[in-house]
């Protein structure tokens, strides 16, 4: 089993232990959820670009705060994005 498969099943896993609400008593703002899109970027970009775009939308996701629930999917023009972020360049989307 390679690093992909170990983290995309590591996150399944935590997806069906009951996720955020189970552990940290706090719900996620977002649709999909934050470990949904997680999976779904390390699945189309690999661990590295994909956990990196992760780990950033875990960071706006304020479930402790807020009651609302903002769509945000997963977009493969994200690629860009992560590449942009990893060269140390800013990314702005009109």
């Amino acid at each position: 089993m390679n690093a992909q498969q170990l983290l995309i099943r590591s996150i399944q896993a935590y997806q069906r232990s009951g996720g955020s609400r189970r552990w940290f008593g706090v719900c996620c703002n977002y649709a999909p959820t934050c470990s949904e899109y997680t999976l779904q970027a390390v699945r189309a970009l690999g661990v590295r670009k994909g956990m990196m775009l992760g780990w950033q939308r875990i960071r706006r996701c304020r479930g402790h705060d807020s009651f609302c629930v903002c769509y945000e999917p997963f977009l493969p023009e994200q690629q860009d994005q992560s590449a942009n972020l990893s060269q140390g360049g800013a990314s702005h989307v009109n």
